[in-house]
């Protein structure tokens, strides 16, 4: 079993969390994504110098553009999150897609057809992004918060690569990224951007992030992108950035003999259940960074932070 001491923990949190949540300047290659599309008019001509908005609907920020001659935009080193795309050009009516949810290493195409009419007036289309990424071939899957919640991870999210085609248990029966029959040793392991790929026999060199403060879980098995540089797959988690709302979690799990049946032939000898106890606590907390009568960093400056401590007694876990 994966332990974390308190100290480890702390460290870990405050190294890793903070660059994922001050903003796209710290924002690493791969922990990013892209919004790109083609913006035409009904005739189906492009629309050069259209303005494009991508707003982070949690965190109040926006990211704009402008399409070029062929009218096409691109909208490169979105932290991931949920976002509201507008498009406006003079004579045409204001186009805005609402419900974007954009991962890490995502590219998500967007084309808008803009009709004739008052800037004033607009048009708002509410639908989810197309299952099929034309614009992306990597194998792989990737994994979200509703899967974090529903499925029964314990505290190890690196157990969703048994989800994964292609993906295999290594010779102790464990899944930790034996990607096409490779070595675990040889997958390029990366949290928020920072390789952590451990030199010996194990995943991870300094353990994946905390449950409550995952936002996305990424595998790529085959087709990545030259980025990446090296590995026969690439696995990638990102942790939670700050928002404009303060909230966070507490958590604690635990185990206790009490709880447990004895065995049939501890009871035939008489003999008590062993002690076997432990105790996995922390908590999560996550918000804009504000001083009061110093600095106001809401929709600019977040943070994020996470604590796990563990106690354990009796068996060796």
């Amino acid at each position: 079993m994966l332990r974390w001491s308190p100290t480890v923990a702390s460290l870990l949190a405050a190294s890793v969390l903070a660059p994922s949540s001050l903003g796209p300047i710290a924002l690493a290659q791969n922990i990013t994504g892209t919004i790109t599309g083609l913006v035409v008019d009904p005739s189906g001509a492009s629309v050069p110098q259209a303005s494009v908005t991508a707003l982070d609907t949690a965190r109040g920020i926006s990211y704009k553009t402008v399409t070029g001659d062929a009218g096409a935009y691109v909208l490169p080193l979105l932290p991931p999150g949920d976002y509201q795309l507008t498009i406006q050009a003079p004579g045409f009516r204001q186009f805005v897609r609402t419900g974007l949810s954009l991962g890490a290493g995502q590219t998500l195409r967007m084309d808008a057809r803009l009709d004739l009419g008052p800037v004033a007036e607009q048009i708002t289309v509410s639908a989810a992004a197309p299952l099929v990424m034309t614009d992306q071939s990597t194998l792989g899957a990737s994994f979200s918060t509703s899967e974090f919640d529903n499925l029964p991870l314990g505290r190890n999210v690196a157990g969703l690569m048994a989800l994964v085609p292609g993906t295999q248990a290594n010779k102790q029966g464990i899944v930790v990224g034996n990607i096409n029959g490779s070595r675990d040793t040889v997958v390029d392991v990366k949290i928020d951007g920072t390789p952590t790929t451990h030199t010996g026999n194990a995943l991870f060199s300094v353990g994946p992030p905390l449950n409550e403060l995952m936002e996305e879980f990424v595998v790529q098995t085959a087709s990545y992108d030259a980025q990446f540089g090296h590995g026969v797959g690439q696995v990638n988690f990102t942790t939670r950035g700050g928002t404009n709302r303060l909230k966070g979690t507490l958590f604690h799990y635990f185990e206790n003999e009490i709880l447990n049946a004895n065995g049939f032939m501890n009871n035939f000898y008489g003999y008590k259940r062993a002690v076997s106890r432990s105790n996995i606590y922390g908590g999560t907390i996550g918000g804009p960074v504000v001083l009061p009568k110093l600095y106001d960093g809401r929709n600019r400056t977040f943070f994020s932070f996470g604590y796990q401590g563990s106690k354990f007694r009796g068996l060796e876990k």
